[in-house]
């Protein structure tokens, strides 16, 4: 059974039951601590992302870690005590949508996903939802996804270049399901697409093992439904805040 790690906001379990967690982390001021959020009374962002991902994988094993705090803001250090947390605990796949769009950020995040690389772990990572540059979707070693905004519903895009470093566009679900069986309706944003790629990395991973970034970008191209070799969405100027 493959490990999936989710950098995000913790879990919540009042709404939402996922049986595959199976690992919680807090992490703040670079400190590590294990987690239990059995008693959490708010529906997470992560626990939205932890339900898209069982849904679609079944079998997988999540690892939450919570690098938000209270105000819902994510902190660089923070994060990249996450990542490194993440190699240690050599899970397969690293679902985010945390990221920073500060520039002085850009070198600090490179340097903590060479490792992940070298182990093949693979990092997806939702872009902004706003048309801004933001690490570390941006990173060529990175699969960078964002929510389908071209009206083709259900579909797998994979871009060649885009200047956000999106690689592939596609759907995020429309609802899930509570635990009162009840539909949930989503927003459409990024960072509900990314656990659906992840999806689907998973079951690549689950075929083949882990692959090299370059051979994953590959197999993602072939099991697209479109092809773009440019994206033509505007990006608007740098700009400095860590996002969702």
């Amino acid at each position: 059974m493959k490990k999936i790690a989710l950098i995000d906001d913790g879990l919540s379990y009042n709404r939402f039951n996922t049986n595959n967690v199976y690992k919680e982390y807090i992490i703040r001021n670079k400190t590590i601590n294990e987690y239990n959020s059995q008693k959490a009374e708010f529906d997470s962002h992560g626990r939205v992302c932890a339900s898209i991902i069982e849904s679609l994988t079944k079998t997988s094993n999540i690892i939450s870690i919570n690098v938000k705090d209270e105000n819902e803001n994510g902190i660089c250090d923070d994060f990249i005590v996450a990542l490194n947390l993440c190699r240690e605990l050599d899970v397969d796949i690293v679902n985010t949508s945390i990221g920073s769009c500060y520039k002085e950020d850009f070198h600090i995040i490179r340097k903590a996903i060479k490792p992940l690389l070298l182990k093949k772990i693979t990092i997806v990572s939702a872009t902004s939802n706003k048309p801004l540059i933001t690490y570390p979707a941006f990173s060529n070693f990175v699969i960078g996804v964002r929510h389908n905004i071209r009206g083709i519903g259900g579909k797998l895009i994979y871009l060649d270049y885009s200047k956000y470093g999106v690689n592939i566009e596609t759907s995020a679900p429309n609802f899930i399901i509570d635990s009162s069986n009840e539909k949930i309706a989503l927003h459409p944003c990024n960072s509900f697409a990314a656990p659906v790629v992840t999806s689907i990395i998973y079951a690549i991973i689950e075929e083949n093992g882990r692959i090299s970034i370059k051979d994953l970008k590959q197999e993602l191209k072939s099991r697209a439904d479109f092809y773009k070799k440019y994206d033509s969405v505007k990006v608007d100027k740098l700009e400095a805040y860590f996002y969702e």
